[in-house]
């Protein structure tokens, strides 16, 4: 009964945060009160349900999101995803610093296509090598 009670205030926690700006989204005005609250409390209210996912599965309560969450496929992936975490900021540096002209915002997906997928497919092409070289290299050194 308390599992299922922590999972409901979880996802509950976790889809107020993501949905929450909705009606700001569609032009509607949210006192600044609402807004400030969101703002201060958001990540905290997100990551109490995700630590809530996370201490479930790992105690057995998980059911099928602890299985799903369990496949091996995930594990190069988030090899992948940290190593992408670790070299975003100088690949956003190097590939938004080689531009020498004036930026304009035109559209939202010109500016999506030019400045935001072409960041992520140089991180992840550079977390590909990073992790080939690094991390499963050394992750297969073994101390005494």
């Amino acid at each position: 009964l308390i599992n299922i009670a922590c999972w409901i205030v979880g996802l509950s926690l976790m889809l107020t945060v993501v949905l929450g700006l909705h009606d700001q989204s569609n032009g509607v005005y949210i006192p600044v009160f609402w807004r400030a609250m969101y703002s201060a409390l958001s990540r905290v209210a997100f990551g109490l349900g995700l630590t809530w996912i996370i201490i479930s599965c790992w105690y057995g309560y998980g059911g099928p999101i602890n299985k799903f969450m369990s496949w091996h496929i995930w594990v190069p992936f988030g090899r992948l995803t940290y190593c992408g975490y670790l070299i975003h900021i100088p690949v956003m540096m190097l590939v938004l610093g080689q531009s020498t002209d004036t930026v304009f915002f035109t559209t939202f997906l010109e500016a999506f296509i030019t400045r935001v997928v072409s960041v992520i497919a140089v991180t992840f092409l550079v977390a590909t090598f990073w992790s080939a070289l690094f991390e499963i290299s050394f992750g297969k050194v073994k101390f005494i």
